[in-house]
């Protein structure tokens, strides 16, 4: 049901090309499409027989908040109209808009006057940018709902999305509860999910960088609205009841604008008696935009998150990154109080997150290997490893070491085994004899023996290894 909008955005902007780089995604065809649309159905069958019934007896209600910065005006609005269409409103007390001191002028200026939809929409305009960390601390301040449902302002929903993350609340109020995220090009609009693929689980890789991993067959049930264990959430979509949220400790407000606080109360979760579980009957998607707007920087987030919560762990993090700790940074009070929230929640060790919540972490040795770029001679074909854990060609990327993809960089560990840097996967000896078709300790005698604090080298493979000549 696509209802055109007259779009407050200036009509001298530019280009179709230049408003997409300005807002990455095509702003003028979001336009076209309208405030309101039907997505489609994108539930497995299972699910639309799923009885809820019991959650509308005492209905706990949320707050649905939605942090919003320089935000494209019909994916925000759209957002909204969504949640409207496609949950039951007897479950919904507010929603509440957190701008983050956008700068766009049409937001400042047509917002208030749009604002006027049949359940509460309280605006809450910032007077300095705050991050999105700090800004979902306030909504949730504000927040009158039992349930808290942090969304991201480019989503639209699928009918029932909101039911299953309630019922969950119900059930296990120490619970996060995490939908089922599909892809909404930024190009086309077009929104792409399975309704007969199982959803991935939440996972990091040997620096923290989150990333996603399959469910192994032998535990994939056949009741596929079951929810489903995860040791990480992508941080974008959840609910969690607002008591436990702020049990919890909240977001770490010493942590910058986004970026690792995800994993953080990840980890936080699992060790301080809660859980995360993915809600297969919720499915909604996202529009991932090329680039953020937020300007950022993780490294303070991700210092602060070792220094409270990896215990013993943090020594290889370290030695995997590009930046030191000084001791001033360790003692700050806000700091000690992170400390002493873990201390005050009786919370389990890392170890025991690894151990018991994911076990199919590959962990780092003590000792630093070496790490390179496996490439052809001419500079043209790198070996990488995919998301889901193939070993591929693909073209080389260098461009400045930080750029660099990690599913392209290797390490060569004090065992003489070779990795993928950027995931958790190995070769067994069989594939590294397929693929690099040259004996490992050709690799060993290179001379190059590094830290992370210098451009890795680039490690030739044999010419009829390419693509090219094969």
């Amino acid at each position: 049901m696509g209802v055109r909008i007259s779009s407050p955005v200036n009509t001298n902007m530019g280009s179709n090309s230049q408003i997409i780089a300005k807002f990455t995604i095509d702003h003028v065809l979001s336009d076209r499409i309208g405030l309101h649309r039907k997505v489609g159905e994108h539930r497995h069958p299972q699910c639309l027989t799923k009885n809820y019934s019991k959650i509308f007896k005492q209905p706990k209600k949320a707050s649905i908040i939605f942090n919003v910065f320089n935000e494209a005006w019909s994916t925000l609005i759209r957002s909204v109209f969504s949640i409207l269409h496609t949950a039951p409103l007897s479950l919904v007390e507010e929603i509440i808009l957190i701008d983050d001191n956008s700068d766009f002028s049409f937001l400042g200026e047509r917002l208030p006057e749009k604002i006027n939809f049949s359940i509460p929409i309280r605006l809450i305009r910032l007077k300095e940018r705050a991050g999105l960390i700090k800004g979902r601390n306030i909504g949730a301040s504000l927040a009158k709902g039992e349930i808290l449902v942090f969304l991201d302002c480019h989503i639209e929903c699928n009918d029932g999305w909101l039911e299953p993350l309630v019922a969950q609340m119900v059930e296990n109020p120490t619970s996060i509860a995490v939908p089922v995220i599909a892809s909404i090009d930024r190009l086309t609009f077009e929104f792409s999910h399975d309704p007969f693929s199982f959803p991935q689980l939440g996972s990091f890789d040997k620096t923290l960088n989150f990333n996603w991993f399959s469910i192994p067959d032998e535990d994939r049930s056949q009741d596929r609205t079951e929810s489903l264990r995860s040791p990480t959430m992508a941080g974008g979509l959840y609910a969690i009841d607002k008591n436990w949220f702020h049990h919890l400790g909240g977001y770490d407000d010493g942590m910058d604008i986004w970026g690792v606080e995800n994993v953080e109360m990840s980890v936080r979760t699992w060790t301080c008696g809660g859980s995360i579980r993915i809600a297969p009957c919720s499915i909604i998607g996202h529009v991932f935009p090329e680039k953020s707007f937020y300007r950022r920087d993780p490294t303070r987030n991700l210092a602060r998150f070792a220094e409270v919560w990896l215990d013993d762990y943090k020594s290889k993090l370290y030695r995997r990154t590009s930046f030191a700790i000084p001791d001033s940074f360790k003692n700050t009070s806000s700091l000690q109080k992170r400390k002493e929230l873990r201390q005050n929640l009786k919370c389990r060790s890392f170890r025991w997150f690894l151990d018991e919540i994911f076990p199919q972490f590959i962990e780092p040795e003590d000792k630093i290997g070496q790490f390179g770029f496996l490439h052809s001679p001419n500079l043209e074909w790198c070996l990488a490893i995919s998301a889901a854990g193939e070993i591929i060609w693909e073209q080389c990327k260098f461009q400045s070491y930080g750029n660099r993809p990690l599913e392209q960089l290797w390490e060569l560990d004090s065992n003489g085994q070779l990795k993928s840097f950027g995931q958790n996967d190995k070769l067994n000896d069989t594939e590294l004899k397929f693929f690099l078709k040259f004996e490992l300790k050709l690799i060993t005698t290179l001379p190059h023996v590094i830290t992370v604090f210098q451009d890795p080298p680039l490690w030739t493979l044999p010419l009829l290894m390419c693509p090219s000549f094969m």
